[in-house]
């Protein structure tokens, strides 16, 4: 079976965040030889690509392909940069017509997720859905951990928190302490504030230690609620967003009330075939 890496959110390789995609002729069965492609990899997901069988699709009638994605140690619900990587795969291989849309469904979550692609700038717009999060009190210990203390902290139901400060610069010094940050809290960390730059409304960065990856280089999921979070007070329906990790990534984000739409380009790194099977 094919595998490719695929640089996501960039326009040139060796930048942004490298995915790698797996691309299968049926649904994957067998969790743990995914977990152990996951772990192979060892980039912060690992996507699973099938096609969706007619007589399969009574309960996906909005999908065409499959998809599920790998952390090194998980799987997780919701992934942005290793949709983007897939979708750019399924184009170049031609197993999506080049104009055509892209409509997965994500078994996991039950998440129904599509991409376009702008023949023009190359970019690829994915729709994901708005994620809400309510003010939350911050676990004890986070705000050591990551050497700062924010201004705001907000929760989601699935294991999200997000941490506003007061400075783009204290988003870029940030120096984790990652062992500290798993004992203060399971969640995956958000952290976030204004962009200090012309041309960009906000910069972020992503910890998930506790998942497999101390810092993720560029996370749509994040922006997923990022977007909506800062689209109030900034009374924006469009912004662009600056994931200040140390490959860094630039994220274009138009905000509805239930959907995010993110859009990104992408570059392949290398493709092979995944030998398995063998004693």
């Amino acid at each position: 079976m094919k595998i490719h890496l695929v640089d996501a959110f960039t326009d040139k390789a060796f930048a942004g965040n490298p995915a790698a995609v797996v691309l299968l002729d049926q649904e994957p069965t067998d969790f743990d030889w995914m977990q152990s492609i996951g772990m192979e990899m060892n980039q912060a997901e690992t996507a699973f690509v099938w096609p969706i069988k007619s007589d399969e699709g009574a309960d996906k009638p909005d999908a065409d392909w499959g998809l599920r994605w790998f952390t090194p140690k998980v799987e997780i619900q919701l992934c942005g940069h290793a949709t983007l990587a897939s979708a750019h795969i399924l184009w170049q291989e031609g197993l999506v017509e080049a104009h055509a849309q892209v409509r997965f469904f994500t078994p996991m979550a039950g998440h129904h997720l599509t991409c376009e692609k702008n023949s023009e700038n190359g970019f690829i717009r994915m729709s994901f859905p708005a994620v809400a999060v309510e003010p939350a009190e911050i676990p004890p210990g986070l705000a050591e951990a990551l050497g700062a203390t924010p201004t705001h902290c907000a929760r989601n139901t699935n294991g999200s928190l997000l941490l506003q400060f007061k400075s783009a610069g204290e988003i870029r010094s940030m120096n984790p302490d990652f062992l500290a940050m798993q004992q203060a809290t399971d969640d995956v960390v958000i952290v976030t504030a204004l962009s200090d730059q012309p041309g960009l409304d906000v910069i972020s960065r992503f910890f998930a230690p506790g998942k497999g990856i101390d810092e993720d280089s560029v996370t749509g999921s994040a922006h997923c609620i990022i977007g909506p979070w800062w689209s109030r007070p900034l009374k924006q329906k469009s912004m662009i967003c600056y994931q200040a990790s140390e490959r860094g990534g630039v994220l274009h984000l138009d905000i509805e009330p239930d959907r995010v739409f993110l859009s990104g380009q992408a570059v392949t790194v290398f493709s092979g075939k995944l030998k398995i099977g063998l004693e």
